[in-house]
């Protein structure tokens, strides 16, 4: 018997294709590593470079049979999303991409247009875009780009924590923070709080201790590491009122 198989002669990059073949009862696909299966009948490969792609069959009565094909590809088409980004919070970039077709972005809230070459990013933390375009061909084609947005703190200046449970805790408010820590003291210099979490908070007592501390102004002191590696200091007064 001579076993056979059928696929498009030209495909597309890294593109999964079908191949079909017949007429055995066991198959093995080479390279193995190229096909989703390579022990069916009918499978996918993806290739990134044009390749001999071979199926061996055999029948019920152990005869074997080769039977080998080169899949060659369509020219690729050149897209370029652009170079990664690095902004302040709340800054916008626009996005210097190459594409000689339209480029289609992934849907996000974050791009002034989804069906243009030139699109503005305004992300407020930090985001990977993904570009896409369709050459004459068929042919798909992704990149991406990614935009790094500084880690950020807000620090309030006053809380009150009566128990009402609004503004009872005084905590700052941080984006992409990977290091932290406050500390408050009194007004002779004494440290009454601190804490390592950027989600914890003061709710007005002191250290270690149920008594509450008086109304007043507190200095604090916060170092934090955004995930880019820049460190900030910050000191500062928070006003607690009862």
């Amino acid at each position: 018997f001579q076993v056979s198989f059928s696929t498009d002669s030209i495909v597309c990059h890294n593109t999964p294709f079908s191949v079909n073949g017949s007429p055995a009862s066991f198959y093995v696909w080479t390279p193995n590593e190229l096909f989703a299966n390579p022990n069916a009948a009918s499978t996918t490969a993806k290739i990134d470079r044009p390749t001999l792609i071979t199926l061996t069959g055999r029948d019920e009565d152990g005869c074997i049979s080769a039977f080998s094909r080169n899949i060659r590809l369509y020219p690729r088409a050149d897209l370029r999303a652009g170079n990664d980004h690095v902004i302040n919070f709340g800054d916008a970039v626009m996005l210097e991409t190459f594409s000689t077709f339209p480029i289609v972005w992934d849907e996000s809230a974050y791009l002034s247009c989804l069906n243009c070459n030139y699109p503005v990013a305004d992300p407020p933390i930090s985001t990977t875009f993904y570009a896409n375009i369709e050459s004459p061909d068929g042919c798909s084609v992704t990149d991406s780009v990614r935009i790094w947005v500084r880690g950020n703190i807000y620090v309030p200046n006053s809380f009150t924590p009566d128990g009402d449970g609004v503004n009872d805790i005084f905590k700052a408010v941080g984006l992409d923070i990977v290091q932290f820590e406050m500390e408050i003291f009194d007004r002779w210099g004494r440290l009454i709080f601190n804490c390592e979490n950027i989600n914890e908070g003061w709710n007005g007592s002191n250290l270690n201790s149920d008594y509450y501390a008086a109304p007043g102004l507190y200095p604090y002191r916060i170092v934090a590491r955004e995930h880019k590696g820049e460190l900030f200091e910050l000191q500062g007064h928070v006003l607690l009122i009862r």
